[in-house]
């Protein structure tokens, strides 16, 4: 009988001690973007999901990338990468889907992740605005 409670207060203490771990106000945890980029004419088309609520989305749907209330244009998909990577993001994994026949159709979804100790910190240093 000994033995059972032993095995009972254990295995609270170690439930107690993973309550602990999990996420805190203040206390860092990962966030994720998904970053989906296709060719436009000439530029790089660039739409953004920064897992905002379907009911509370601001951009009804995916969010494009403004500098100076413009919709900001990059010349190729590595200044986008390089881009995210300045404003705290990493770069987690990529995957593309062929959309046509040609290469130009592909769309390439770029999966970012960054520690935040606020959800307030996820847009940080990034100028959003609706996309299409």
């Amino acid at each position: 009988m000994r033995k059972f409670f032993a095995i009972v207060m254990l295995s609270l203490i170690i439930l107690g001690v993973n309550a602990q771990n999990a996420s805190q106000p203040g206390q860092k945890h990962k966030v994720y973007c998904e970053l989906m980029m296709e060719w436009g004419t000439g530029h790089v088309k660039v739409m953004l999901d920064m897992g905002h609520k379907a009911d509370n989305n601001r951009y009804k749907g995916y969010a494009t990338i403004f500098q100076n209330g413009k919709r900001r244009k990059f010349g190729s998909k590595i200044e986008v990468v390089n881009y995210m990577c300045h404003h705290g993001w990493t770069l987690h994994s990529v995957n593309v889907t062929n959309a046509g026949s040609r290469v130009v159709d592909a769309i390439h979804f770029y999966l970012f992740e960054k520690e935040v100790t606020d959800d307030s910190q996820i847009e940080e240093g990034l100028e959003l605005g609706e996309g299409d």
